[in-house]
């Protein structure tokens, strides 16, 4: 990796696990790798909570390395956690794809923590007015009340 922020952020937060394609069938066959590059962001156990693929600039390939931090602890149960890193994808990073998915998953990590859905309807509010032609916006449509 030639950046170090990039570098910096992964061996804070991952364990990098480099893959040989063409040597390393069975685990290529097992994750269904099925292009170069492939980040697949899995627990301890081995389990799949995200994947990317294909090369992003710095930048942004930053912002999914947050998203998918998030979304292991969103899916392992660590609602705060997952809120507090998912907010850093809007607030702190590149504008880009990961930002809208961020927002969403951080309202619903919120709410899965509060018991209500104020967050969800909040997050939903703020993909309306900031990515309203967005995937995420259509999903978040029916906590708008829309």
């Amino acid at each position: 990796m030639s950046d170090p922020v990039v570098a910096g952020y992964i061996e804070e937060h991952f364990v990098p696990w480099h893959v040989d394609h063409s040597r390393d069938t069975a685990l290529v066959t097992r994750f269904d790798v099925f292009m170069t590059p492939t980040q697949l962001y899995l627990d301890e156990k081995g389990r799949e909570f995200y994947r990317t693929v294909a090369f992003l600039p710095p930048d942004r390939f930053l912002a999914y390395l947050a998203l998918g931090r998030g979304m292991i602890l969103f899916r392992t149960l660590r609602y705060q956690e997952a809120a507090d890193v998912l907010d850093t994808v809007p607030r702190d990073l590149v504008e880009c794809g990961a930002t809208p998915e961020a927002i969403l998953f951080r309202g619903v990590a919120l709410d899965k923590l509060s018991g209500g859905h104020s967050n969800r309807k909040r997050s939903g509010l703020e993909l309306q007015e900031r990515y309203p032609d967005s995937d995420w916006a259509w999903r978040s449509l029916v906590w708008r009340g829309q």
